[in-house]
């Protein structure tokens, strides 16, 4: 494998290490609402709602968005004149 599939292999397991911490989001939000634990004063249940929605959306491109993210993370001066692929190492 090149470098721009390990690269590519490591932006698709950091989107599912967000689905499995949105899910976490999730679970606490439907335990408040189950009424299965009580939260703090200052907590807010409807902030892990929004924190899992938005994880969800950036694991999302971060899992079929993978390859369009690889070539906006390389260096120019690895790239050919055409600016094609890099160049071998």
């Amino acid at each position: 494998m090149n470098p721009r599939e390990w690269f590519v292999l490591g932006i698709r397991l950091f989107g599912i290490w967000m689905v499995t911490r949105a899910a976490t989001y999730l679970t606490g939000f439907v335990d408040y609402k189950l009424g299965l634990i009580e939260t703090t004063s200052r907590a807010n249940p409807t902030e892990q709602l929004l924190f899992a929605t938005s994880d969800l959306a950036l694991a999302a491109y971060f899992l079929f968005g993978a390859r369009h993210l690889a070539p906006l993370c390389e260096s120019d001066d690895r790239k050919d004149s055409k600016g094609s692929d890099p160049l071998p190492d």
